[in-house]
């Protein structure tokens, strides 16, 4: 008599397993993308803007040790200026969406302001989308810092988090930043600013999984047994 072998294996495993495929799907044509910038303009963008915000992190330090001090009953401290650029930044994702709705509703344009997100260290990172749809209406650039941005931008304003900031750059003064984002396009949403157009259907490729149903076992063959109590007919 043989004995049973289990192998490790069973049904539910078997059906578990799943394997990838593709399926061709309908998009809207209507989806706004990221500007198209490249690895090295985007990494000197992020070095310039670090050097434009650090005079914002040095103030807010030099705030807190001018407070410090002025507790120790020292009369000497003075309180830092202000640096210019300060009064021309917008902070948190919260607050570039209200000055995007602003603009948007009185119809100003604001073609030297930039929006500087840090889509890749955002979770979920779909929390910046809406953003694309606002900055076409106001002629303002945005651009989608690499990975890792989010800590390097808190670190130059002094703050803990800065995920999403907004900058008003003069001319003469942030001018290598300025000329880097002059390389930088603006985003494409013509059915947002100009005169309704046809667009064609747009077809992606979405890629799944689907169950691998395992073959189905032969069944064992049956012997015939003779009922009990009847003879086989001679």
């Amino acid at each position: 008599m043989s004995t049973q072998q289990h192998t490790g294996e069973s049904i539910r495993s078997e059906a578990i397993a799943r394997k990838k495929v593709f399926k061709n799907v309908i998009d809207s044509p209507f989806a706004v993308k990221w500007p198209a910038v490249s690895n090295d303009l985007n990494e000197s963008i992020l070095d310039n803007l670090i050097k434009v915000l650090e005079p914002v992190g040095q103030y807010r330090r030099a705030i807190v040790e001018s407070k410090r001090k002025k507790s120790k009953e020292d009369a000497t401290t003075s309180t830092p200026d202000c640096p210019d650029i300060l009064q021309r930044v917008t902070i948190g994702i919260n607050d570039v969406t209200k000055l995007l709705e602003h603009d948007i509703q009185s119809k100003s344009k604001r073609p030297n302001t930039a929006v500087f997100v840090c889509k890749r260290d955002m979770k979920p990172p779909h929390l910046c989308m809406h953003l694309l749809s606002m900055v076409p209406l106001t002629s303002t650039k945005i651009v989608s810092l690499p990975q890792g941005a989010e800590i390097k931008l808190a670190k130059a304003l002094g703050l803990q988090r800065a995920s999403c900031i907004a900058v008003d750059i003069v001319e003469g003064k942030e001018e290598r930043l300025r000329l880097d984002m002059d390389e930088v396009p603006l985003v494409d949403a013509p059915w947002i600013t100009g005169s309704g157009q046809y667009q064609p259907t747009n077809l992606k490729v979405l890629e799944t999984s689907a169950p691998i149903k395992p073959k189905k076992r032969p069944a064992p063959p049956t012997s015939y047994q003779q009922p009990l109590g009847k003879k086989a007919k001679k």
